[in-house]
């Protein structure tokens, strides 16, 4: 999809046609949990560069998303609680499901990512991934205390 294409789905468009439950439902289903099953298997036949290739496209994928839908925008009008609550759903259980991914190869990237994300360590495992968080910040969904820097910026 490309905006200079002209292809691209309008996110209000579907919460209007669909609700923002059922937007966020189809986000999730099509987006990058498909390939948790992928990078689980690459790491099983021991190609982990494509694991890595996997997660990082999943990752790709959720920034893109992010960045079309601009939260910081949407924070600021009432009538759009809702589509920044998806946006903001889909972006942390993606973050989620990568990191956990991430464990065998970047265990400390991926612990600050979870504890930013406030998920408890016995919710780590690969099988959580295939289970779904509601993140809602509206009903109390709370994010972990400390930096949400997880790599200081790299200078020429």
């Amino acid at each position: 999809m490309s905006k200079s294409r002209g292809n691209v789905i309008d996110p209000l468009d579907r919460i209007n046609q669909y609700t923002a439950e059922g937007l966020k439902l189809y986000l999730l289903a099509q987006g990058p949990f498909d390939d948790c099953n992928k990078a689980d298997e690459y790491y099983k036949s021991y190609n982990i560069n494509k694991a890595i290739d996997v997660i990082f496209d999943s990752l790709r994928w959720a920034n893109t998303y992010f960045h079309e839908n601009e939260p910081w925008k949407l924070v600021k009008m009432e009538e759009k609680k809702d589509h920044l609550n998806c946006v903001l759903h889909v972006a942390m259980e993606t973050l989620r499901v990568c990191s956990i991914l991430l464990q065998p190869v970047a265990p400390k990237f991926a612990d600050k990512i979870l504890n930013k994300l406030n998920i408890p360590s016995e919710q780590r495992h690969i099988k959580h991934t295939k289970s779904k968080i509601e993140f809602d910040m509206a009903t109390g969904h709370k994010l972990g205390t400390g930096s949400a820097n997880i790599m200081g910026r790299i200078k020429n």
